[in-house]
């Protein structure tokens, strides 16, 4: 599903869409919890407006991060707080596992459901910033650079460079380098993509055809 998320993401950009558009229509899809015999279309409706909202609102939740980063125990009671109140809305008034179905409580009311998940997944990421500089976590950093690095060459091979253009290249080692810890923190450490910080960070400039040059 990501592969597909990725995909109608690209062509929205690239038609110009604008952000507020999609989301409103991808939440109005998420909440009306279509389920339909096709698995694509039930899955897609359901959890596409939380990958839109990841990409459009990226600069704000490294924001969110880069703040859990400099005030950790901050950030971890806004976690604990956050973990208090959505659990109080999954189990109450009742709960109950059921083969194929959870039936929650108040947090199965689908707009409060919707605000939920975006809100645990902001918690998520705050919980790996909590979690980057614990000395176990050492070989889920390296994990998360590996597919970093990955991700970064399947963007410029898909819709940014030639593989064989200078401006790739040179794009491309900068980035790897980055994504690394090579370059774009003091410390030089293996985990510098995690430190959140954004002027290390330069936008993607990518070419879409019949276009000038952009930056997502």
């Amino acid at each position: 599903m990501l592969g597909l998320f990725a995909i109608a993401a690209k062509l929205l950009w690239q038609f110009r869409t604008p952000h507020w558009l999609v989301i409103a229509v991808a939440t109005g899809l998420q909440i009306a919890s279509i389920n339909v015999s096709s698995y694509i279309v039930t899955q897609f409706t359901a959890y596409f407006v939380f990958f839109y909202i990841g990409y459009a609102f990226a600069a704000q939740i490294f924001r969110v991060a880069g703040w859990v980063a400099e005030n950790r125990g901050k950030g971890i009671a806004a976690l604990v707080a956050w973990l208090i109140v959505n659990g109080l809305l999954v189990f109450l008034p009742s709960f109950e596992l059921m083969p194929g179905e959870t039936r929650m409580g108040f947090a199965a009311f689908p707009p409060l459901h919707f605000l939920l998940g975006v809100a645990g997944a902001v918690a998520l990421c705050a919980f790996s910033v909590v979690l980057m500089d614990r000395p176990y976590t050492g070989w889920l950093r390296w994990i998360g650079g590996a597919f970093a690095c990955r991700l970064s060459c399947f963007h410029h091979s898909h819709v940014g460079f030639s593989r064989d253009s200078d401006e790739y290249r040179t794009d491309h080692a900068d980035r790897t380098a980055q994504l690394s810890g090579l370059r774009g923190s003091p410390d030089n450490s293996d985990h510098a993509l995690f430190r959140y910080r954004l002027d290390r960070f330069r936008p993607l400039p990518v070419r879409a055809p019949g276009m000038g040059s952009h930056q997502i």
